[in-house]
């Protein structure tokens, strides 16, 4: 555990230390504003979350999961955004599954979510949409869209 003793108040308690990875090439191209930064940190200090650092980082596995390492050996919460959609350019899964030691195995309760999803959208899945019914092997909480 990280301890940061300039966030300890008179009571004696931690407050939590986030950071936040943005991961998208069109981000460092300026093609598109990171909106979600602002969002996240935002929300994140009205639960009382210190934001220390947020970094943005291109579709880039090594890249990727070096940064989630360093921000893994400073923070108490990780949070990343992007680069988790269907195309092989999303690649925040495999970076993760790397930087933390776990695989990724399908998960067919997700992929009926996706399908679940394109059906209500009026749409059908494509087989490119597996992808995304990929999640950690062990110690994840699938949160549905």
């Amino acid at each position: 555990m990280i301890k940061h003793l300039e966030n300890q108040g008179d009571t004696g308690y931690r407050k939590m230390v986030a950071e936040l990875i943005f991961v998208g090439t069109e981000l460092l191209l300026g093609q598109i504003v990171n909106t979600n930064a602002a969002y996240l940190c935002r929300n994140l200090a009205q639960l009382g979350v210190d934001v220390y650092h947020t970094c943005e980082v291109g579709d880039n596995v090594d890249r990727i999961a070096s940064a989630v390492r360093q921000a893994l050996s400073r923070a108490d919460l990780v949070i990343t955004s992007g680069g988790l959609g269907p195309t092989a350019d999303d690649v925040t899964r495999e970076a993760i599954a790397e930087a933390i030691g776990r695989r990724l195995v399908f998960d067919p309760k997700v992929m009926k979510g996706i399908e679940e999803l394109f059906r209500r959208m009026g749409r059908e899945a494509t087989p490119i949409q597996r992808r995304q019914a990929y999640v950690f092997e062990e110690g994840c909480r699938v949160i549905p869209n």
